[in-house]
């Protein structure tokens, strides 16, 4: 029979019929070798798939479909290195096969997570075939993946065009909440609900998108929305126990009973961590300590926590960015004119960063990024792999071979892509990454942000900060040892570059807000206007973190030393 035939036999899957005609053939070509394996593949015998797909290719080694079905069942199989081999080989023979590149792509993100090369293959797999909506995806994907937020909604838009994936305006909608387009975010979300509109989670995500931008009226109407829907909804409970002025009052035996009902760990965490809100509240501090240590013990043991090798890689920046190294590598930098001048915030968690966020934001000449993660995308860009095994030695030979500055540098600035020649990163973890960024914008002007001991663990510890879940935010011994470990990292870094690392004392700042403002606008080179002060709190600035209530608010000091409550009930935080 005629290959032609066959292979409408095929699509119309008469596999058997398909079989026994090939079958009948004492020399069949490669083509129906090759048919045979996929009808083999189809059924998921992939030991018999392959050995004919080797017999196809054995008999004509320039027919590529061969050697990309291998390649896809040693995908399959997470056999990457001899996947890449297949279609690597089949490349050889047909530079033009788009679905190679997307294989491609794949294995080089998934193995070597080369930013680049899977970049690179993805978009020369659309070249090739532009109405391939799979490579869309994908690449939708990754862009996200990687926080490149601008590029990831340019495709996924692109990707809708093609095929109305509704789940892609989610993406969209999120893609533009992490670049502070709250307004654009909240058309996406509506325009999915228009489809699903029984998705209370969506109706959540644009509640949270108003409070973020201090507009309580549609807050509370997109909360009501989504409790409306599910009055279980553990995340809307949590976000309203926070909030100073309630519309809708928390009924807490109701909560209880959730807490005690619920199977899910991390849902039943969000109800514990709620009722430790509501009692602390109350000035119910005993209660409230009993609901806040089991919620965190959930988190804690469903993360199911190894060793923390925070302290190793603290060990492993600080060997390397010595004294030494940047009297060699910044001997008197220049500071060239119109260069990016990043102003890098740094610290824990609830140390006042927000607070001094809303400072900043007064000054037009001042772009705000909240809590972004491109230095890390930068480097993590340059170096593939950042797990510890290896990551001094990869340092070291970098570093002595190549430039790796110019190259984090400029993906940096390119994901950060700002018009303003100052603007703030909040990535408070950042602090770990000090001899990156000295390296690259010698000129940076680096804020540590400070509060007391015993005031940031205890806020750290209560609250749920589910945006970024760390282990060693959620077991009081783990907490304390990373807080030891940043601590002495922060002192090698002040040992290095001294007064360059500007020391912002929350406490202070709170107590006499004059003089600190004045000498942080003093330490960034501004001119001061005593407005900015004023203007904290102001609707203008996206606010992103469990600040969101205390710092709209006019600065009071009436909630410094709060954790003296729980001395008594939660007494190991407060020892050494």
């Amino acid at each position: 029979m005629d290959y032609n035939n066959l292979l409408n036999l095929y699509k119309f899957k008469k596999f058997q019929e398909v079989l026994n005609i090939i079958n009948k053939n004492p020399n069949p070509s490669s083509k129906e070798l090759n048919l045979k394996g996929l009808i083999y593949f189809q059924q998921h015998q992939d030991q018999e798939a392959m050995s004919y797909f080797l017999e196809a290719n054995k008999k004509d080694e320039n027919y590529c479909d061969p050697l990309i079905n291998l390649g896809k069942i040693y995908f399959k199989n997470k056999n990457y290195i001899e996947a890449k081999e297949c279609f690597l080989k089949a490349q050889k023979i047909n530079l033009n096969l788009s679905i190679s590149d997307f294989f491609l792509a794949q294995i080089y993100f998934i193995t070597l997570k080369d930013f680049k090369k899977t970049e690179f293959h993805l978009l020369k797999a659309i070249d090739l075939d532009p109405l391939k909506n799979d490579y869309y995806l994908y690449l939708t994907s990754f862009y996200f993946n990687t926080s490149a937020y601008e590029k990831a909604i340019n495709f996924a838009k692109k990707s809708y065009q093609l095929k109305k994936s509704y789940f892609l305006l989610k993406i969209i909608a999120q893609s533009y909440l992490k670049l502070n387009n709250v307004k654009e975010s909240n058309s996406y979300y509506l325009e999915y609900l228009k489809y699903f509109p029984q998705d209370y989670e969506s109706y959540y995500a644009i509640s949270l998108n108003h409070l973020f931008v201090n507009d309580r009226p549609n807050f509370w109407l997109n909360i009501k929305k989504c409790l409306n829907i599910n009055p279980k909804h553990s995340k809307s409970i949590l976000t309203i126990s926070r909030l100073k002025e309630k519309e809708i009052i928390l009924d807490e035996n109701k909560i209880n009973e959730y807490f005690s009902t619920e199977k899910n760990q991390y849902i039943k965490a969000d109800y514990g961590f709620a009722l430790f809100n509501i009692n602390h509240n109350k000035n119910n501090f005993e209660k409230a300590s009993h609901y806040v240590k089991h919620a965190n013990n959930l988190i804690f043991k469903s993360l199911n926590q190894q060793l923390s090798y925070d302290a190793q890689e603290f060990n492993i920046y600080s060997k390397f960015f010595n004294n030494q190294f940047f009297k060699k590598r910044l001997s008197n930098p220049k500071e060239k004119k119109n260069e990016s001048k990043p102003i890098f915030i740094v610290g824990l968690p609830r140390s006042g960063s927000t607070l001094l966020e809303g400072v900043l934001n007064h000054y037009s000449l001042i772009d705000s990024f909240g809590e972004i993660d491109y230095f890390y995308r930068a480097i993590e860009k340059y170096y593939n792999d950042l797990s510890l095994d290896k990551l001094d030695t990869k340092i070291k030979v970098s570093f002595k071979e190549n430039n790796p500055e110019a190259m984090i540098k400029n993906y940096y600035l390119e994901l950060i892509n700002c018009k303003n020649i100052f603007f703030t990163d909040k990535m408070l973890s950042n602090f770990r990454f000090i001899g990156f960024i000295k390296s690259c914008f010698p000129q940076a002007r680096i804020i540590h942000c400070i509060r007391d001991r015993s005031d940031n663990l205890f806020s750290i510890y209560s609250n749920h900060l589910d945006s970024t879940i760390f282990p060693w935010m959620y077991d009081i011994k783990t907490l304390k040892d990373y807080y030891n470990s940043y601590v002495s990292l922060m002192s090698h870094w002040k040992n290095i570059f001294e007064d360059e690392i500007y020391d912002f004392h929350y406490e202070r700042f709170v107590n006499n807000t004059d003089h600190e403002a004045k000498k942080l606008i003093s330490y960034l080179g501004i001119e001061w206007d005593e407005n900015c002060i004023k203007s904290v709190g102001k609707d203008e600035l996206v606010i992103k973190t469990a600040s969101y209530d205390q710092a709209r608010g006019t600065i009071y000091s009436n909630h410094l030393k709060q954790s003296e409550n729980y001395k008594a009930y939660l007494g190991e935080i407060f020892t050494n």
